[in-house]
């Protein structure tokens, strides 16, 4: 429900006696000046209002809108590590997107991610998968993935962060995402795996002109068990395993670079 702006008619030599619909979709109604929506709309898209203003002497005047359905829907941008409530000391860094490749300028930077729904007053469930993983629900805007003045500091690698829109308990919108930092000041070689012994994520460096995107990685235990077969979803030059759930032991990464069959031993903890 919203109000007709009180000056959307003006009359010099009189007044407006009442409001009228010509032109409207089913969904949508007005009463005492105000305009209710009584259903959902159909489908999404521009639906046409036109309204007529009528005085005290029958004359009339006629305005038209238009009235754009979207689906709800949720997006993300990254900041800095701070508090909310002081003015102008949020440092935004960009808007986080399927794909993005985030520089991080130093390892002592911090980075928090913020979640943005087209419909007011959501509470949203943030799940960040990869080589560092963190889950919290937001319950009031600014929905955030840390509370205010935390964050966290993201080693290098791929991550997924999926969220969901709850509004009065109802699920309205989702998102699911691939995202990678890097940093162009890393010193890890070619082909590098690390941390090596790793716990619950491994990461493998690439070379920049490697074309990842139609090979096939394979990770196989000492007895030769395949464990885990995996494709790299973008063009990061960072690949990151998850490998949760496998059990501590020595373990092989296989793939192919091109030229020939690469084997790469690490421990999982």
């Amino acid at each position: 429900m919203f109000l007709l702006p009180p000056d959307i008619f003006y009359d010099p030599d009189g007044y407006i006696t009442r409001v009228q619909f010509l032109e409207k979709p089913s969904w949508l109604n007005i009463i005492n000046g105000q305009v209710l929506i009584g259903k959902t709309p159909a489908e999404i898209g521009v639906y046409k209002v036109k309204i007529r203003g009528i005085d005290n002497r029958g004359g009339f005047v006629d305005a038209n809108y238009n009235i754009n359905v979207v689906a709800p829907s949720i997006s993300f941008k990254i900041i800095e590590t701070g508090y909310f409530d002081i003015k102008d000391k949020i440092k935004f860094l960009g808007d986080l997107k399927e794909g993005t490749q985030f520089h991080v300028l130093s390892p002592e930077n911090s980075y928090n991610i913020l979640a943005y729904c087209n419909i007011d007053s959501v509470k949203i469930n943030f799940d960040l998968r990869g080589a560092y993983s963190h889950s919290r629900n937001s319950d009031y805007f600014p929905n955030s993935l840390f509370e205010e003045g935390r964050g966290f500091y993201p080693p290098i690698g791929d991550y997924l962060l999926y969220a969901e829109a709850f509004y009065k308990d109802k699920l309205v919108a989702k998102n699911e995402i691939n995202f990678s930092f890097y940093s162009l000041a890393s010193k890890l070689e070619n082909w590098q795996v690390f941390p090596n012994p790793c716990l619950d994520v491994l990461n493998i460096q690439f070379p920049p002109n490697f074309d990842a995107s139609i090979n096939e990685f394979l990770i196989i235990s000492a007895s030769g068990q395949l464990i885990k077969k995996d494709f790299l979803k973008n063009n990061s030059l960072i690949k990151s395993f998850q490998l949760q759930g496998v059990p501590a032991g020595k373990y092989f990464l296989k793939f192919n670079d091109g030229e020939k069959n690469v084997t790469i031993p690490f421990v999982k903890l």
